[in-house]
């Protein structure tokens, strides 16, 4: 007897949960389900599927928490997908995972004729189906591979197809993917081009448009200000320079000591007097403190402590928002 792999869900059932890890994508056979999100604290509804949809993909591709609830409408049977089946779909099946690639760009069509009026580049709903739609054609090829390389006129032609554009169009977007470092140019032997990326870089890019422009966060709130910003990328290349790695340097100075070593880079506020450095060095410091990354004395000959372990990472996250930003800006324009 062959075995039921199936799923039942009641109206009002959650087949899965704003926020929660992506463990599972489903197909829909019968039944429906409503897409919703919380805004602001209120639920808002995104979209109502029926049979023969594919919903959760998406968190089940690139591992990020769920975007949005998915909920039964009325006795809605599905077919539950594991990330570990989709990659051996795509390893061992490729007929059938081109035939979800297809079902998947058609969705993504779907959505792309009702949202948008005129093709438009400065829409990032836009650039994120089209990044979303690269991971797929990529994840054809090789479902776990980082470096990508897709044949590029067979790839203008699938991008076409999902986001509904001419191919003059589709030029446009390649040429401004190209321009912003997403995506890059090659050849093989043959001098056949291609098109390639880097799977993480993709997916990261992709997250960050579904962080900071689909909820709405203002970017420039979240960003340290650009003499903070400077003054711990030189803090943190000192760190590297003396010592190694960040996590051998030593977390405990006195103040002075520490505008001192800072200091001794000359480009840290490089137009202005060396007692007017060291001033504005110790005004950032204690914008440090208020941000929670140093702790202790005011006083120069007092005690300080820094935590560079925790400032590293802020600032690798904020150079990966300052670059996403730039790339944005570059896809936009």
């Amino acid at each position: 007897m062959q075995q039921d792999y199936s799923r039942i869900y009641m109206p009002g059932e959650f087949l899965c949960r704003e926020g929660e890890p992506g463990r599972e994508l489903f197909f829909i056979t019968e039944g429906r389900v409503k897409v919703c999100r919380l805004v602001d604290g209120k639920e808002m509804d995104l979209a109502e599927l029926g049979s023969g949809s594919i919903v959760g993909e998406m968190a089940v591709i690139d591992q990020s928490p769920r975007s949005a609830s998915v909920v039964a409408m009325e006795r809605t049977r599905v077919i539950p997908m594991t990330s570990g089946k989709l990659d051996a779909v795509f390893r061992n099946a490729p007929d059938i995972a081109v035939s979800i690639v297809k079902l998947l760009c058609l969705k993504l069509r779907e959505a792309n004729d009702r949202m948008r009026s005129g093709f438009s580049t400065n829409d990032w709903v836009f650039w994120r189906r089209t990044v979303y739609i690269l991971t797929l054609l990529a994840a054809v090829g090789d479902s776990r591979a980082e470096s990508i390389y897709m044949p590029d006129q067979e790839t203008r032609t699938n991008l076409a197809v999902a986001l509904g554009l001419s191919i003059a169009e589709v030029s446009q977007v390649v040429d401004r993917l190209l321009s912003s470092g997403l995506v890059s140019a090659a050849a093989d032997t043959n001098h056949v081009p291609y098109l390639c990326f880097q799977m993480s870089e993709m997916n990261m890019f992709y997250n960050f448009l579904d962080r900071y422009f689909g909820s709405n966060q203002q970017v420039s709130e979240l960003d340290i200000a650009s003499d903070t910003y400077n003054v711990c990328i030189r803090l943190l290349d000192l760190c590297r320079k003396h010592f190694g790695r960040v996590e051998l340097a030593s977390s405990t100075f006195k103040r002075s000591t520490l505008i001192e070593f800072i200091s001794s880079d000359r480009e840290v506020f490089s137009k202005h007097s060396a007692d007017m450095r060291k001033k504005l060095i110790n005004e950032q410091l204690g914008v440090l403190a208020q941000l929670g990354y140093l702790h202790g004395e005011i006083s120069m000959d007092g005690a300080v402590s820094i935590d560079l372990a925790g400032l590293a990472q802020r600032i690798q996250e904020e150079e990966f928002i300052r670059l996403s930003l730039q790339r944005y800006h570059v896809l936009s324009a």
